[in-house]
């Protein structure tokens, strides 16, 4: 871990890196290196087809907002470089001469410029220098970031340096830019340089899905072992705000992580409710239980407490139920009955008398049907007298 990283993880200068267990900043350091870089689709196909074209072009231009990652696309395309490749990188100003983009070009390839050399004989000696590198094999390449700062002037030098390669492919350039890049090329008296262009790339800015994917490589990049405070309600957020610039989503995030007070899981166990200590219960639930007892007994009193009787304390229920009369005696029953009667005084049983049908009429069902009509109670007939034996006969 260097010094930087240990200044970093000291709580006082940024409290997050601590909270969240993270090695380094994830989204404010000026060299993010190469684990940092995020190799999305788009990127990896622009850098696979610049590797195949740049040994063989003469010209190469990458195109893209300010932001959106054009330094770190030529940091990757140098990371990658082939080992026959010796390649010079210029970081273009406002406002450079000729004399200093051929004194930075002359140092990228390791050569000195004296004080005092004239500009041509300075280009004199880088070619020969580019020559002797081609004749051992080897493909020279000149990069040039931020290359809509160059003015005409230099425009027109490098022109004169690719000019070389008429007699033979000698130098390889590719300037990296952004879309006022392309406006400086289509001036006329840069006609001829446009001319040499072979292929034209564009850097576009990353989508919703992206912008998450890129939020979540750079926080486990950072050494952490989750999304942390980023869910996708903030990384929404942060695209639309951003509208998926690099630069500006490194921004966004790292204020947003610098204000967040904890991370994502001490963010839920901060809203979670309280819990009560280890071996212990909680007096606040004791309290509710003895509240919620009290309320029940209340209940219960009031229910059964004005029903008690006089008698002991012990009440009798009044039954709300009609009495019924009793059940009247069937006519078959009534019918056997006077039949045992007449056997027993020796007269003799009337005949059976069939009952008249009855016929019920239909009643709806919402009716209810009236009660029939009890049979009247059978009456038992006085035995017969019998008659007084005679007197005896007299003497």
């Amino acid at each position: 871990m260097t010094p930087q990283q240990e200044g970093l993880l000291h709580e006082d200068a940024a409290p997050h890196i601590a909270k969240l267990g993270l090695l380094s900043e994830p989204f404010a350091g000026a060299d993010d290196g190469q684990h940092f870089f995020y190799a999305d689709a788009n990127r990896e196909q622009r850098l696979d087809l610049m590797q195949h074209l740049a040994p063989y072009s003469e010209l190469l231009v990458v195109i893209g907002v300010p932001g959106v990652g054009k330094t770190t696309l030529l940091q990757q395309f140098v990371a990658r470089a082939s080992e026959t490749w010796r390649m010079a990188v210029v970081m273009a100003q406002a406002r450079m001469s000729p004399d200093e983009f051929m004194a930075q070009l002359m140092d990228g390839f390791g050569l000195s410029a004296d004080d005092g050399t004239s500009l041509d004989a300075q280009r004199g000696v880088l070619v020969a220098h580019l020559r002797a590198l081609r004749q051992s094999a080897q493909v020279p390449i000149l990069l040039v970031d931020d290359a809509q700062q160059l003015d005409t002037e230099v425009l027109e030098s490098l022109l004169a340096l690719c000019e070389e390669n008429d007699a033979g492919h000698l130098l390889s350039v590719m300037l990296f830019g952004s879309p006022q890049l392309q406006s400086n090329l289509a001036a006329p008296a840069l006609a001829p340089l446009q001319g040499r262009v072979a292929h034209t790339f564009d850097i576009p800015p990353h989508n919703e899905q992206e912008t998450g994917r890129y939020i979540r490589h750079r926080m486990r990049a950072a050494g952490a072992q989750g999304e942390g405070p980023f869910n996708q309600a903030v990384i929404n957020k942060i695209h639309d705000a951003s509208g998926g610039i690099p630069s500006v989503i490194n921004e966004m995030a790292h204020h947003f992580l610098a204000e967040s007070p904890v991370g994502g899981a001490e963010r839920r166990r901060a809203a979670a409710p309280p819990r009560p200590a280890s071996g212990g219960v909680d007096k606040r639930w004791i309290a509710v239980a003895l509240a919620g007892l009290a309320v029940a007994a209340v209940l219960v009193a009031g229910r059964f407490g004005g029903e008690d009787g006089g008698d002991g304390g012990m009440k009798t229920e009044q039954s709300n139920a009609l009495t019924l009369p009793p059940a009247a005696e069937s006519a078959p029953e009534s019918r056997v009955l006077r039949d045992e009667q007449a056997v027993a005084l020796g007269e003799p049983p009337p005949e059976a008398v069939l009952p008249e049908p009855v016929f019920e009429e239909a009643m709806p069902e919402s009716e209810t049907p009236a009660p029939m009509p009890e049979a009247p109670a059978p009456v038992a007939e006085a035995p017969a007298q019998p008659s007084p034996p005679p007197a005896p006969a007299a003497p």
